[in-house]
């Protein structure tokens, strides 16, 4: 009868082990899924725009501030926190040259179910963008629609007619 008891109880050990070693209590995954915007020298499209000074904001629905997103100035690059609970994202433009102009940016969210750990983030699909009455705007073009997590990927370019 011991017998049979130690090896349940082994059984158990075994089991335990086996599924602690295949655990992870953390999240490895990056659950931020952000598009990729830059400026550009409507002159010379491959060469970034010097945006030293530029301010974006992400807004909530009534046009408020919400928080400040960095922007990389070496590279003219910012990263848009796409709105996960609705279909629109709204963002303000601020500098000297530019003035006060609001970008909107309209994308389909579909939830991704990424592990146990992780839970769900949040992958979109830009339909429109445009940047509303920007006087020095030339173009806006989305080049990937896909938002992903490699960040490497512009998804959203816009043309600036600055320095005439």
């Amino acid at each position: 009868m011991k017998l049979k008891n130690i090896h349940i109880w082994l059984f158990f050990v075994v089991m335990l082990m086996f599924s602690s070693a295949c655990h992870t209590e953390y999240c490895r995954e990056n659950m931020y899924i952000q598009a990729v915007l830059k400026l550009y020298n409507y002159q010379s499209q491959s060469q970034p725009v010097n945006i030293s000074g530029v301010s974006v904001y992400t807004m909530d629905i009534n046009g408020n501030y919400l928080a400040k997103l960095p922007i990389d100035t070496v590279t003219s690059t910012l990263r848009l926190v796409l709105n996960p609970e609705s279909d629109t994202s709204r963002y303000r433009i601020v500098s000297n040259y530019i003035n006060n102009e609001e970008l909107v940016v309209v994308h389909k969210n579909t939830p991704e179910f990424v592990s146990a750990e992780c839970g769900c983030r949040v992958k979109s699909i830009i339909d429109t963008a445009y940047v509303a009455n920007l006087s020095f705007q030339d173009s806006i073009s989305i080049v990937n629609h896909i938002v992903d997590d490699v960040y490497e990927n512009e998804n959203i370019q816009i043309f600036l007619r600055i320095g005439e």
